[in-house]
């Protein structure tokens, strides 16, 4: 149903943090990022990365990193130190590199 909310059950919240993300530029937004996966979707310094969250599990942090014709490519779990990465596309040519 639109405009419903679901107080106490899904208050997640996405909040960007980079709209010009290159690896080796922040040490914190570098954090558990492979730097060759950065380096290929990020080479020109823009990609976009977001802090996603939840005021139900402060203890929650996660990024998600974003690349031009591509979308998400990377979410790094900050608490649990764990990721996520793209491993196929056919949508850019970058995808090929994939593992």
């Amino acid at each position: 149903m639109p405009g419903t909310v679901s107080i106490g059950n899904a208050e997640d919240v996405a909040e960007v943090v980079s709209i010009g993300y290159g690896y080796g530029q922040d040490p914190e937004l570098d954090q558990l990022v492979p730097q060759a996966l950065a380096e290929q979707y990020c080479p020109n310094d823009d990609c976009v990365v977001t802090r996603d969250f939840s005021p139900l599990d402060p203890e929650a942090d996660e990024r998600k990193y974003y690349a031009p014709g591509v979308g998400v490519f990377l979410e790094v779990n900050r608490t649990e130190q764990a990721i996520n990465q793209l491993v196929g596309c056919n949508v850019d040519a970058k995808c090929s590199a994939l593992p």
